[in-house]
C-alpha cells in the first residue's frame, strides 16, 4: 500500500510511480506499464456512501431473525422436555438447541457413519487448498517454489485439490440413489420434480441470506482500497437471479456472485441428473445402465473437448500464467 495525501488522484499516483519505475525497468530491458484503478484508492475524506433501502430492510430482517432464534431457543430450554410440548412444530426450526441436536446426532445406520468422516477429511483438504490459492495472490518472495511443487509427488494432494470437491458429488449421488431405492422398496411414490424442488428450498434461504449480506452489508464494512475490489459488488446486484436459479455456471459464468457459487449450481444440477438416472436404473436395469453409460461417456468426452478447444489446463497448475485470473476479476 502507498500512502499519499488525500488530494492526490489515481492518475497522480500513477505518473509519480511511472517516473521512478519505468526507467529502472528499461535499464534492465523490461518494457512495462502501470495502471491504478480508481476503486483501489481510498481516502477517509471521501463522501460517505448512500445507504440503499435494501440495507435497512436486510438489517430489519436480520434483527427479526435473531429475536426469533433467541425466543424460540429460550422456550425450548425451559419447556422442551415437557410432554405436552410438540417439538415438531414449525417454529422449533428456529431453536438452536434442536438444530444442534440434529447436527451432532450420529447416523442411524452404522454403515453410513464413515461418510461423515469422509466429509470432514474432504473439508480439511478443501480449506487447505483454498488457503493456498489465496496465497498465490499475495506477494511472494520466490514464485518458482509454487511451480516446482507441480512435479513433486508429495504435493499432489495440494495440486490436485480441486478434485477433492468431487467427493461431495460422489456422496450426494450415492445417498440420492439409496433414498430412491429405499422409497421404491417401501412402495412410496418417487417424484423427481419434488426431490429437486425440495433440495432447492433447502439451499435458497441460507444462500439468499449470504448474498444479501454481501450486497448490502459487506460494502459498508470495508475500511480500505482492498475492500472496494471484492467480487460481489458489481455482480450480485445484476446477476443474483442466476444464482437463485442455480444456472450461474452456464449463464454469465464469469459474473458469479460468490466464489463457491459454481459448486452450488453444479450440486443441484447433478442432483437432478442423479435422481433421473437412479429412477431409470431401478425401473429398468437394462435401459438404466444404457443411459448411465451414455451419460458417463459424454461426461468424459465433453470436458476433454472443452479443455482442448479452449486450451485450458486439465488440472490447475501453479504457474505464473495462472495469475492471469486477476484480469478476469478486474473485469467484474
Amino acid at each position: 500500500a502507498i500512502c499519499v495525501p488525500a488530494s492526490c488522484t489515481a492518475d497522480d499516483v500513477k505518473y509519480s510511480l511511472m517516473s521512478k519505475l519505468m526507467p529502472a525497468l528499461e535499464t534492465n530491458g523490461i518494457i512495462g506499464n502501470l495502471t491504478i484503478l480508481g476503486r483501489y484508492t481510498y481516502s477517509k475524506v471521501d463522501p460517505p456512501i448512500k445507504l440503499p433501502a435494501g440495507y435497512h430492510l436486510f438489517l430489519l430482517f436480520t434483527v427479526g431473525l435473531i429475536i426469533a432464534v433467541v425466543l424460540v431457543t429460550l422456550y425450548d430450554l425451559w419447556h422442551g422436555d415437557c410432554i405436552t410440548v410438540d417439538r415438531r412444530k414449525w417454529y422449533f426450526k428456529f431453536s438452536m438447541v434442536k438444530n444442534m441436536e440434529t447436527l451432532i446426532k450420529p447416523e442411524r445406520s452404522e454403515e453410513f457413519r464413515a461418510i461423515s468422516g469422509m466429509k470432514v477429511l474432504s473439508l480439511f483438504l478443501i480449506i487447505l487448498g483454498h488457503r493456498m490459492i489465496f496465497s498465490m495472490f499475495s506477494p511472494l518472495v520466490n514464485q518458482r517454489e509454487n511451480e516446482l511443487v507441480v512435479g513433486d509427488l508429495i504435493h499432489t494432494y495440494k495440486t490436485n485439490g480441486p478434485v477433492v470437491v468431487n467427493t461431495f458429488f460422489v456422496i450426494t449421488g450415492f445417498l440420492t440413489y439409496y433414498k430412491i431405492v429405499k422409497d421404491i422398496d417401501k412402495q412410496r411414490p418417487v417424484n423427481v420434480y419434488k426431490l429437486v424442488i425440495r433440495r432447492w428450498i433447502r439451499f435458497v434461504p441460507t444462500y439468499a441470506f449470504v448474498m444479501g449480506f454481501l450486497v448490502y452489508i459487506a460494502p459498508q464494512m470495508d475500511s480500505g482500497p482492498i475492500g472496494r475490489g471484492v467480487l460481489w459488488k458489481s455482480s450480485c446486484n445484476q446477476y443474483w437471479w442466476t444464482n437463485i436459479l442455480f444456472i450461474n455456471n452456464y449463464i454469465y459464468p464469469n459474473k458469479h456472485c460468490l466464489i463457491p457459487s459454481w459448486y452450488m449450481a453444479s450440486d443441484l444440477q447433478l442432483y437432478a441428473l442423479c435422481s433421473i438416472l437412479g429412477y431409470a436404473l431401478y425401473k429398468s436395469r437394462k435401459a438404466g445402465l444404457l443411459l448411465l453409460g451414455v451419460v458417463g461417456i459424454l461426461s468424459i468426452i465433453i470436458p476433454g473437448i472443452v479443455v482442448y478447444h479452449e486450451r485450458y489446463n486439465a488440472v490447475p497448475l501453479m504457474y505464473l500464467r495462472v495469475l492471469n485470473i486477476i484480469q478476469i476479476i478486474e473485469n467484474y
